[in-house]
C-alpha cells in the first residue's frame, strides 16, 4: 500500500513540477467525496486513479504530437498550420485540411464490400456528386442504380439479363435523347419478346464494313414452335397498314410497301458466278405439313370502295 501511495505521489509531483516550470497556477482542491486533486484552469489530475487525466477545457499541444501507442509510431499531429494528420506505423493515413477536406492516403483497390481504403458497415448518404475514374460495382442481382427524385426508375442485373425499368414508380419510358431524336446503335434488336409485336424505325449504316456474308438493313425472324391451335392465329413476316383518314387534308403518294435495290458503283457478281439485283425477292416455301388452301408467291389486291374517286388507273400489280 505504501509503495502504491508513493507511486501516485511521484506522479503528482511530476505533474506539479512540469506545470510549475511553465509558470501555470496550480492549486489543491477536493471533491464532495473528499478525494483530493490538483488543478489549473481546465486541468484536473486525480491521484486516486493513476495514468488517467481529466481535462475540462483545452489541451494545447502547440505543434507537438499526441502519441497513441507504446512505440510512438502512431500519433496525431499538425503537419502544417490548420492541417491535422492521423499517423499509424509512422505513415500518414488520413489528413484533414484547413477547408475540411479529408484525404486518405491508402490506395488499396476494392475487390469486395470488405476491402479498399474505406470500409463502411452502414449506409452512406451524400448531398453532392460522386466523381470516379474507376468502376462502380453493384455486387448484387437485385440491387442496382435507382434514379429519380421519387426513385422512379431502376437499372439492375437479375442474374441473367440487364434490366432497364423506367416505370418502377409512375409511367415513364426509355427515351433516347431528351427530345427522342438521338440514334440507338446496336447489333441486334429484339422487339416484342414480352409485349407488343409492333416495331418502328430502324436504319443501319456502316460505310467501312467489309462483309463476306449477307447484310440486312432490317432482318426479321418470327418462329412459332407452339401455341398455334386454330386458323385464327396468323403469322406475318411483314404487315404494313398505312392509313390516311383526314377528309380536309391532301398528301402525296400512299405506299403500303416500297422496296428499292440500287447499284451506284461497283460490280455485282463475276463472270463465273452471276449475281442479280432484285427489287423484291419473295419466296413461299413448303417443306412439310399441310396447307388447306393455296400458296402464293405474291398476292396483291386493290379494294376500291363505293363512293371513292380515282382519276387514274387501278393496278393490282404494276411493273
Amino acid at each position: 500500500m505504501a509503495e502504491t501511495q508513493m507511486t501516485m505521489e511521484m506522479q503528482v509531483r511530476a505533474i506539479i513540477k512540469t506545470i510549475a516550470a511553465s509558470g501555470t497556477l496550480l492549486y489543491k482542491n477536493a471533491d464532495t467525496g473528499g478525494r483530493e486533486y490538483y488543478e489549473t484552469t481546465g486541468l484536473t489530475w486525480t491521484p486516486g486513479t493513476p495514468n488517467v487525466l481529466w481535462v475540462n477545457g483545452n489541451v494545447d499541444i502547440n505543434g507537438n504530437d499526441l502519441i497513441i501507442d507504446a512505440d510512438a509510431d502512431s500519433y496525431i499531429h499538425a503537419s502544417a498550420d490548420d492541417v491535422m494528420d492521423f499517423v499509424t506505423a509512422s505513415t500518414t493515413r488520413l489528413s484533414i485540411g484547413a477547408t475540411g477536406i479529408i484525404s486518405i492516403s491508402n490506395v488499396t483497390d476494392a475487390t469486395s464490400k470488405d476491402t479498399g481504403c474505406l470500409v463502411l458497415e452502414g449506409g452512406l448518404g451524400l448531398e453532392k456528386a460522386i466523381w470516379t475514374p474507376g468502376q462502380i460495382v453493384v455486387d448484387s442481382d437485385a440491387n442496382g442504380l435507382v434514379l429519380g427524385d421519387g426513385q422512379d426508375a431502376k437499372i439492375y442485373h437479375d442474374g441473367t439479363d440487364l434490366i432497364i425499368d423506367p416505370d418502377v414508380v409512375g409511367s415513364g419510358k426509355v427515351v433516347i435523347g431528351a427530345t427522342q431524336d438521338n440514334d440507338l446503335e446496336c447489333y441486334h434488336i429484339g422487339i416484342g419478346t414480352a409485349g407488343s409485336l409492333n416495331g418502328y424505325y430502324c436504319r443501319v449504316y456502316d460505310a467501312t464494313v467489309t462483309s463476306t456474308i449477307a447484310e440486312y438493313a432490317i432482318y426479321g425472324a418470327l418462329v412459332r414452335t407452339g401455341g398455334v391451335t386454330d386458323q385464327a392465329d396468323n403469322l406475318y413476316g411483314l404487315n404494313f397498314d398505312i392509313i390516311m383518314d383526314n377528309a380536309a387534308g391532301t398528301i402525296g403518294h400512299i405506299v403500303g410497301a416500297e422496296f428499292a435495290a440500287r447499284l451506284y458503283n461497283g460490280t455485282v457478281g463475276t463472270g463465273a458466278a452471276n449475281r442479280h439485283i432484285y427489287g423484291a425477292n419473295i419466296l413461299s416455301r413448303q417443306t412439310g405439313g399441310t396447307v388447306n388452301g393455296n400458296i402464293y408467291g405474291i398476292k396483291s389486291a386493290v379494294d376500291k370502295e363505293a363512293g371513292s374517286t380515282v382519276t387514274g388507273d387501278i393496278y393490282g400489280n404494276y411493273t
